[in-house]
């Protein structure tokens, strides 16, 4: 096992606004320059459509990427192999021209027209197109980077029909998807994937194009580099350009600048969505030729198995033998990609059929729901009006087109996705229409997390359906094994019950609660010795009546011992929550989310009264403050 470290990215697509920003951030860093007009590192694409440039996922157009090799050990280079590649060296005919990228080619306008000093007698002044390439002016504009913005391209007329994606359908459905009334779209945004098996690097003649060990991000050695342009012919996304000005390969390097000094690249800092998530990975380099190999249906699940588990001894151990640090051991633990990835399995990659092992994953969107016609009075609603949260057959984007464009085909990774993404909000919505607290929520994550990772190393059911008596004692033998503490067990065996419980009688995935039919292992009370009369002596003679902190304080600990109230609800009250004539208060920021009443006595009351008088005064709001906020 020879364990390398990558940088892997998740994009969400179902938080993609499609402003195109985070173009527009690189675009001024690293592409503003003469020979660099027409690149665009970064992209934002509306599908269905054919993208940037035109038709980039039709491989038997550009033959990028590698193809299958059945009983080999690795994929082949689909543009050509190192004989022919040699051969042809100085004619390369697959790859993208000028006018795939920018029609004519880059524009601007001509602005000084609009600023001539020379009155205009018949017409308005008019800025005409004009070439940043050769200079020449009225050219047509004929495509360009986002010429196909917020489903432009969406119909069977337009360049829609040429969509890849379509391929698993047949034309009859394609033509129903690009019907206005049933017409989907959306959002792609695009960079280099940084992959673990870069066809621009095995294309590379001069050697130029490499991967760097720390940290994965594939770049292009401006020294080597000759310009052959095999690298875009490779490359099956066509993120490598050319800059006609220097005679040099450029592309994407996540701005690894940026990165060294601890800042994310200027893509991710920009977008307004938040869409992109970025975090270290361990892979297995050995197993990587034979991942790419693998048949398309098991792309995705065989990509996974390489990315390894940072909590895994075994991992740990030998990353370190072979000179990865703690830092990034630690790093990887903390990954929110091995999460989204690798644990959760909702972040799939960008056609995988390529073989190129992209280190970018995509959450796929939760797309609108398809509506279908109410009544005779026009009304619209949505196919299953009476849910509010849509099945996966109310979706308007086709499961077959995301599965294209995803998962090599493979429908059931991208229904797994989506169907966890449906449950995660159903979950938070039972949960907050039942007014638990965050708190909560994120204890009962981490514990199904915990639950999770025991369940793939004792080889557990992944699915709550498969779920059986025996299985629940496997767990909690893991528990014991592992020396957990009795109240350690007692939390995770009922919260677990408690989900399961959640499953069969919120979700009906099940229909019995395994967890339920197992007694909870039994605690011993703790009985928590009272202070005694002395110690609280004590410990009011320590504050300072005569100081604002020192009464506060002093009335803060006797309010306390005297209602009995958590520190939570001690917090939450507020001055108009008191009712001085009958020593009582009432507390609102309850547990169980039921107000009720506590007294206290005279002495309590005095205190509270005192302070209240000399120090805080009798503005609303909370009781307990500091000189300026809350305490």
């Amino acid at each position: 096992m020879q364990i390398k470290q990558q940088i892997g990215v998740v994009f969400n697509l179902d938080k993609c606004l499609g402003c195109n920003t985070c173009t527009l951030a690189c675009k001024n860093i690293w592409t503003n320059r003469e020979g660099a007009e027409y690149m665009f590192w970064n992209n934002v694409e509306t599908k269905p459509g054919i993208g940037y440039p035109k038709e980039w996922e039709n491989q038997d157009k550009y033959r990028g990427g590698w193809q299958r090799r059945e009983g080999k050990g690795a994929p082949s280079l689909r543009v050509s192999s190192r004989f022919k590649e040699m051969m042809n060296l100085f004619y390369n005919p697959v790859m993208p021209q000028m006018e795939d990228y920018y029609g004519k080619g880059p524009f601007t306008f001509t602005y000084e027209d609009l600023h001539s000093e020379e009155p205009t007698k018949y017409s308005q002044p008019v800025a005409r197109p004009k070439s940043m390439i050769t200079g020449e002016e009225d050219i047509a504009i004929e495509y360009g980077v986002n010429w196909e913005d917020n489903a432009a391209g969406t119909h069977e007329e337009g360049t829609g029909s040429r969509d890849y994606n379509f391929t698993d359908m047949t034309p009859e459905a394609r033509r129903v998807y690009l019907k206005f009334r049933d017409s989907f779209m959306l959002y792609l945004p695009r960079i280099c994937n940084h992959c673990l098996n870069p066809a621009c690097v095995g294309a590379c003649p001069s050697g130029a194009a490499y991967k760097r060990e720390e940290d994965g991000i594939v770049l292009i050695d401006q020294d080597r580099c000759r310009a052959w342009r095999y690298c875009i012919s490779g490359c099956p996304y066509k993120k490598t350009y050319y800059n006609w000005r220097t005679g040099k390969m450029e592309k994407c390097l996540l701005c690894y600048p940026r990165i060294e000094v601890g800042k994310p690249p200027a893509c991710f800092q920009a977008c307004p969505g938040r869409i992109r998530y970025m975090g270290p990975l361990l892979y297995d380099l050995d197993r990587v030729a034979e991942t790419a190999n693998a048949p398309d249906d098991e792309l995705v699940e065989r990509h996974r198995d390489i990315i390894l588990d940072p909590f895994d001894p075994e991992v740990i151990e030998t990353a370190r033998k072979q000179g990865i640090s703690d830092a990034w051991l630690e790093a990887c633990k903390r990954s929110p990609v091995y999460r989204m990835v690798k644990e959760w399995e909702i972040a799939l990659p960008l056609h995988p059929e390529f073989r190129t092992l992209p280190s970018l994953f995509y959450i796929p969107p939760e797309s609108p729901v398809s509506t279908a016609l109410e009544d005779e009075n026009g009304l619209y609603n949505m196919t299953d009006g009476e849910n509010v949260l849509p099945s996966l057959g109310e979706f308007r984007i086709p499961i077959q087109y995301l599965a294209r464009l995803l998962a090599a085909g493979n429908e059931e990774q991208v229904e797994k996705a989506l169907l966890r993404q449906l449950a995660v909000r159903r979950f938070r919505r039972s949960e907050r229409v039942e007014g638990k607290a965050d708190r909560t929520i994120s204890t009962y994550a981490e514990t199904l997390r915990d639950f999770r990772r025991v369940g793939r190393k004792l080889d557990l059911p992944d699915t709550v359906e498969a779920y059986e008596i025996e299985h629940v004692y496997t767990f909690i033998c893991d528990l014991l094994d592992r020396g957990a503490a009795p109240s350690y067990q007692h939390r995770r065996h009922r919260e677990v019950r408690t989900f399961f419980s959640w499953c069969l009688k919120k979700m009906r995935w099940i229909e019995r609660n395994p967890f339920a039919a197992v007694d909870l292992i039994r605690l011993q009370e703790k009985i928590v010795p009272p202070l005694a009369p002395e110690d609280i002596d004590r410990l009011l003679r320590l504050f300072d009546p005569s100081k604002h902190t020192g009464c506060r304080n002093r009335a803060l600990v006797l309010y306390m011992l005297d209602t009995g109230v958590r520190v939570s609800e001690c917090i939450a009250v507020r001055l108009d929550d008191l009712d001085w004539e009958h020593g009582r208060q009432l507390v609102r920021n309850t547990k169980n989310k039921k107000d009720r009443w506590v007294g206290f006595v005279p002495q309590t009351a005095k205190a509270l009264r005192d302070y209240v008088d000399r120090f805080r005064g009798e503005q609303p709001g909370p009781l307990f403050l500091t000189r300026r906020t809350p305490a």
